[in-house]
């Protein structure tokens, strides 16, 4: 390369009028970047061994279902109607199914989907209804909500 040059064009010029001994490495070309194909190869390595999964995620609202507040059906075709799939919402395809089983509405996807965005789909229902001041929404484990009152019973006690 440029630099390259460079640098052995410098450093040979004071060794012929200086008289000082070089070392070798100095004149030995060092290739540190890697060339294009071997790039584009490790690339496409890469994306092969990256398999999609499918994903199950579980909303359970049993507690505001038995209390009769929160209507499962309306959130079920919310979540249908809202859920975006490459940027396009309803448009699940074959790529995510949501599903309900009693009162759990279950969302499972073939393609990346975070738990947070059906948090975040979980509460904009809540607003709407009017229930985001009573009812929150708790992760129970790696791949659930739960849908819980708040602690109210505190502020009655005073």
């Amino acid at each position: 390369s440029f630099f390259h040059f460079h640098i052995y064009f410098f450093l040979s010029f004071f060794h012929t009028h200086y008289c000082f001994p070089l070392p070798l490495f100095f004149f030995v070309q060092f290739n540190s970047t890697m060339s294009d194909d071997k790039k584009i190869q490790r690339k496409r390595t890469k994306k092969a061994v990256q398999k999609r999964k499918s994903t199950k995620f579980t909303i359970d609202c049993d507690t505001p279902v038995q209390d009769e507040i929160f209507d499962i059906d309306a959130f079920e075709k919310f979540l249908r109607d809202r859920i975006k799939v490459e940027g396009k919402p309803g448009m699940l395809g074959d790529s995510v199914s949501v599903d309900r089983d009693g009162n759990k509405v279950n969302v499972t996807t073939k393609i990346d989907m975070s738990k947070r965005y059906l948090k975040y789909l979980t509460k904009k229902f809540l607003k709407k209804q009017l229930l985001r001041d009573y009812i929150r929404v708790i992760a129970s484990d790696k791949a659930s909500y739960q849908l819980r009152y708040f602690n109210l019973h505190n502020e009655e006690e005073e």
